[in-house]
């Protein structure tokens, strides 16, 4: 029997709940299912309702003497895939590299699930080699107070509905309540965006600007199911070609020379679609990309320090500059001691 989740909230019970059905391959009693997920037998039968409203998983139920027993149906003729060694290896090494983007309760779910695929697939295949890899994400989010909005976000995508968020954009300042349509969930830099639109208090919703919105998922303070269709609603396929995750609206052209300590870092890494790289001879490099957002270049070229320049557009050199003074002049204190 499993650790009782106490602490978890009803998403990350009912991913408990279908990683034993998928990875037990075998029914469950009501008792068990109490047991294991520490919660009544109502919040279980709720659970098994919302399960059951995802097409592709459907659970039966057969009542013996004074029990109930459930369990995964499996379509007739569903292939039995085989994990090789190497797949679940990798599998694993993913589960770790996201590991920082998920709650307690869900990584323990997903490191059981692999190990039981291990198990069931690879005899051989012991946990030291589950264990091969490693994280570490500075400044990382703790998500585990966002699932119920995860939830809400993923169901209105899936079904193309859209939903109430209340959002805080920044501290000490009161959440605003938006009618929103999410269209994509993006990482970018250890961080959970929702994409989308804010629309319109219509049947059905409309966009209500012409621009769409990125908003930060630990920022949403809640989310909550409109049944309202978001058909009108255009959708969102992020582009990765430019720099940046912000869009100014139009794309330009940057060049950055980086000095010898800085350019092992930038050279061979992806930054834009159409990059080009020209090594100096002293080991420096100057790098050429199209960017879509300059105060994310910005603040990018100002972590190098005094490492990197930007060598064009001029007006871009400027604000760097501009900026670096500002930085400069906040430190003019320390001049008195």
């Amino acid at each position: 029997m499993g650790a009782k989740l106490d602490d978890a909230s009803r998403t990350e019970k009912a991913l408990t709940l279908l990683s034993m059905f998928l990875f037990g391959k075998r029914e469950y009693s009501m008792t068990e299912l109490r047991e294991h997920l520490n919660t009544s037998r109502a919040t279980v039968l709720r659970i098994i309702e919302d399960l059951r409203n995802f097409n592709s998983c459907q659970i039966r139920n057969e009542r013996r003497g004074r029990e109930s027993f459930y369990s995964i149906e499996r379509p007739r003729g569903t292939p039995d895939f085989t994990f090789s060694a190497d797949s679940i290896m990798q599998l694993s090494l993913c589960q770790t590299f996201m590991r920082h983007l998920l709650p307690a309760a869900v990584r323990r779910d997903l490191e059981t699930g692999i190990q039981s695929l291990a198990r069931s697939g690879q005899p051989g295949l012991g946990e030291a080699a589950l264990g091969v890899g490693s994280s570490y994400a500075k400044g990382s989010i703790d998500y585990s107070g966002c699932q119920e909005q995860m939830r809400v976000l993923m169901s209105a995508i899936a079904s193309n509905r859209i939903c109430r968020v209340e959002y805080q954009a920044r501290l000490r300042v009161a959440a605003k309540s938006y009618l929103f349509a999410p269209r994509l969930i993006l990482a970018y830099h250890e961080v959970l965006y929702a994409l989308g639109y804010v629309v319109t208090d219509t049947t059905p919703a409309e966009p209500k600007y012409s621009n769409s919105i990125k908003l930060m998922v630990h920022r949403i303070k809640s989310a909550e199911p409109d049944p309202r269709s978001s058909d009108l609603v255009p959708r969102i396929e992020f582009d990765d070609r430019a720099f940046g995750l912000l869009d100014d609206g139009e794309t330009f052209r940057a060049q950055i020379h980086f000095d010898p300590d800085a350019a092992p870092y930038v050279y061979g890494r992806h930054w834009s679609s159409d990059q080009e790289f020209a090594i100096q001879r002293d080991g420096s490099v100057v790098l050429t990309l199209s960017c879509r957002s300059a105060s994310e270049l910005i603040s990018w070229v100002q972590s190098f320090g005094p490492r990197a320049k930007v060598l064009s557009p001029r007006s871009l050199a400027q604000q760097v500059a501009s900026s670096l003074s500002f930085a400069a002049a906040r430190y003019k204190d320390l001049e008195e001691y």
